[in-house]
Order: structure tokens, then sequence, then C-alpha cells
């Protein structure tokens, strides 16, 4: 059953001060808000499925995305003043790329000082509690209606600077932050407490779907095609040192400053491989990180010379 927020827009209304409409009404009643909608949804599909055939369910909340809409008990639950602030917030960003000092400027200017951490923090993580609760009543009714030979993944598109060199959600950059999104494996036959290190990519997601539901993956000609590298984590999930990729990669086609239609078109080429992570960005200064010795990533080692063998395989890598 597809529900998107085209869907969701014409169920809540349109009307209203802004142009999210009637989805402003779910700051008092979850009726109104995406994630309860769709949880809603997944439900029903459950509920109403054929018991004799298997099932695949997708479930994507937009949530804790802007606007930040959620009912109480979630909204108010965070204060401004107990929001953690990165130790890079406002820290001098030496040899990055121009546009990241541009959009950390850019940012800046629109809050009250420059020092002033962002003030809708407390609304992300009030509504990273909401989109929790609502992923537990998918997760209970799926133990209820599916019963134990159920699996779950669970995952994310990207994560959030949350104010790491003085940038906030996403944009034009392959730090950690946004790029080593959640994945979480459980269900029927998966070991528990198990946590890998291994470096994995969404494109791992269907081959594992594929392997875990016993499927005839040598029938499906999009896996025998050369570009599609994506491996089935089910070695993985047994624990060990088990690799995966010996490199994985990231790309951007987006937005170099604010939001689509400011800032110009700025494309990144990232790939990770072991400690080591390089980002081409083509119209600016390049990045290399050794996330080690580095974990912040908070010195660009791009023009390094003790670093130029590992910026150089990675390059090959790319």
């Amino acid at each position: 059953v597809w529900y998107d927020q085209i869907n969701f827009i014409e169920d809540v209304g349109k009307e209203g001060i802004n142009r999210f409409g009637g989805w402003n009404k779910g700051l008092d009643d979850p009726e109104y808000c995406f994630a309860h909608r769709t949880a809603d949804r997944a439900i029903d599909v459950m509920k109403s499925r054929n018991r004799s055939q298997p099932l695949y369910l997708a479930v994507d909340f937009d949530e804790p995305h802007g606007p930040y809409i959620c009912p109480p008990p979630f909204r108010g639950r965070n204060h401004q003043e107990d929001l953690p602030v990165p130790e890079t917030f406002r820290m001098e960003m030496g040899a990055k790329p121009q546009v990241q000092k541009d959009h950390s400027e850019y940012l800046a200017a629109r809050r009250p000082t420059p020092d002033t951490y962002p003030r809708y923090y407390h609304k992300y993580y009030d509504c990273n509690e909401f989109v929790d609760s609502e992923i537990g009543r998918v997760v209970e009714a799926a133990v209820e209606q599916l019963g134990e030979n159920t699996v779950f993944i669970y995952t994310s598109d990207h994560g959030d600077h949350l104010g790491h060199f003085g940038l906030q959600p996403k944009g034009p950059t392959m730090y950690e932050a946004t790029t080593a999104v959640p994945l979480i494996i459980s269900g029927a036959g998966i070991d528990r407490g198990v946590r890998s290190q291994a470096l994995v990519s969404s494109h791992d997601i269907w081959a594992t779907v594929l392997e875990i539901a016993e499927a005839h993956t040598s029938d499906i000609q999009s896996l025998k095609d050369p570009a599609y590298w994506g491996r089935s984590l089910r070695p993985a999930l047994s624990g060990g040192d088990t690799e995966v990729h010996k490199a994985v990669f990231i790309e951007y086609n987006r937005f170099g400053i604010g939001t689509d239609g400011a800032g110009e078109f700025f494309p990144i080429r990232c790939v990770r491989s072991g400690d080591w992570k390089l980002s081409v960005n083509l119209f600016d200064t390049d990045e290399l990180y050794d996330i080690k010795a580095d974990p912040l990533e908070k010195y660009n080692l791009i023009d390094d010379p003790a670093s130029a063998a590992a910026r150089n395989k990675l390059h090959d890598l790319l």
C-alpha cells in the first residue's frame, strides 16, 4: 500500500498559516502526524495480509525531519539548554573546502549570534522520541501478527550534522555525522548482541533480504550485473571480523549552500576504506581523513605528504 507525503498532505489538508497546512495540527493530535498515519497503514497491512504468503514490508518515516512536528507527550520533552553541543561547533575550519566554510557562515548569520546553538534542535530530539514510539507500534504489531519468523532491518537515508563545524541537517559534506547511518538487523535466525565494524552500504540491504528470505538469487538478473555490487550481510551478522567490502562509496549531487536552488550544483564522490576516507569535491578542495586518529574529522590531510600513499590508494579505488 503506497503512502507518501503527497497522500498525507491530501489527507490532513492544505489549509493553514504555512505550507505545512494541516500537519500543524500534529502539534496537538498524533492523527495529523505523518509517522502516526504511516504506522497505522503498516499495521493494517499486517492485519489484512494473506497469511499463506510471505510478506516484505517497507515502512518509511519522515520524522525526525523538519518541520519537527510531533504531539504531546513528546513535544517539549527536550530543552535547548540540555542539548549536547559538538566540540567542533565553532571550530576554525582550516583546510576545509570553501563551500563548507561558506555554508557554516551562511547558517551562523541566521542565528541570533554565531555562537548560539541552533534553536530548533530540541524539536529534533522531541521528534526522534516520537518516531521511536511509532516504530515501536509497528514492531509490536509485527511480533503479534507475523509471529517469530520475522526479521527487522532498521536504517536511515542520512544523518544530521547537529552543529558539527556549525553545519545543520545534511549538506555538501561526507562527515560521519551524516553518512554513518544506523543499521540494525534483528529477528529470526539472527544472533543477538552482535556488533560489527564491517564496512557496509545500503546497496547490501537488498542482497541481505533476498538471502534471509532464501530467494533464488541466481535467477535475478540484476544481481548478475557487474554494476550491482551489493553483498549479503548474513555472514557479518554472526560476529567476528567478517569483511563485507574493502571499500564503500558515497555520492552527493545537490546544492552547495542553503537549499535546492541556492549555492549551485556541488557534486562529491567519496570512498571509505579501513580507517581512511577520501572525498573528491569537483569544484573545491578535496578532503582526506584518518578516522581512527581523528574521529571528528577535524583535520583535512589532503596535502599532507605523510598521508600521500593512503590518499593515492583511495583515489585509485574511486
